[in-house]
């Protein structure tokens, strides 16, 4: 790059290809800390509950096609994975807030009885949730369409 001179709209581009590849990476450091988060269950020979795993089961369904669609974005910069991605951010987020509930529930009354299990629980339910917010600051960043990230509420009822 410091070689050749480049036109505003080419310096422009590859900020926002170098702020894209930031997002990317995180993601990849995200995946990373989840993994120590369930080495972390194994090593102690501890289980989540079986709504712990539907409930991170699901966040993963989302934030999998959302990475999958903000990266198609990238590459094409076809609209039509906006409205999606910024649906499922907001879902994302509901999600989060709803597991986070329901764990604090079942430590209450005593259905979710491992530690390590219980302590990274709400870690790895963030983290999840942080990896929407990543595929949301991809298509942030190169559509001026999408507009800045703010929690939208939604409700239990919504997300049935």
């Amino acid at each position: 790059i410091t070689h050749v001179e480049l036109g505003v709209d080419d310096i422009d581009d590859s900020i926002i290809n170098l702020q894209v590849v930031k997002n990317l990476e995180r993601i990849g450091d995200i995946v990373m800390n989840l993994n120590e988060f369930y080495e972390q269950v194994f090593e102690e020979k501890e289980e989540f509950t079986e709504q712990a795993i539907a409930e991170v089961t699901e966040m993963y369904a989302i934030v999998v096609e959302m990475i999958k669609h903000s990266i198609e974005y990238f590459d094409t910069r076809n609209d039509m994975y906006i409205g999606f991605i910024i649906n499922n951010e907001d879902k994302l987020d509901a999600l989060s807030e709803k597991a986070k509930t329901e764990h604090f529930k079942r430590m209450r009354d005593n259905t979710c009885v491992h530690p390590v299990a219980s302590s990274t629980y709400v870690d790895i339910v963030s983290n999840l949730e942080r990896m929407g917010d990543h595929a949301y600051n991809v298509i942030k960043l190169i559509s001026p369409n999408v507009p800045k990230h703010t929690t939208q509420e939604v409700t239990i009822e919504m997300l049935k």
